[in-house]
């Protein structure tokens, strides 16, 4: 929950130690910062600690998308 704007955030942490390359994680971030459409998730920001990263994005409740096509569609569509 953002505080000042009272806005439900998501925060997504991935360990350090499975990030392959710092340099191609640094574009994905970077990538995700310049995308602005309202078909695709916000990006807010990005933190990091000793052990992992903390990415902070908009809050899409609703579940995985994965699962919903799978539900809806079921699974010997695929």
């Amino acid at each position: 929950m953002h505080r000042d704007l009272n806005e439900d955030r998501a925060l997504k942490i991935i360990k350090k130690s499975t990030v392959t390359s710092e340099t191609d994680f640094a574009n994905e971030i970077g990538m995700l910062k310049s995308i602005d459409h309202p078909n695709v998730l916000k990006y807010f920001e990005c933190y990091m600690d000793e052990f992992n990263y903390y990415i902070v994005t908009e809050f899409c409740p609703g579940g995985e998308l994965l699962s919903f096509i799978v539900k809806e569609r079921g699974i010997n569509d695929w």
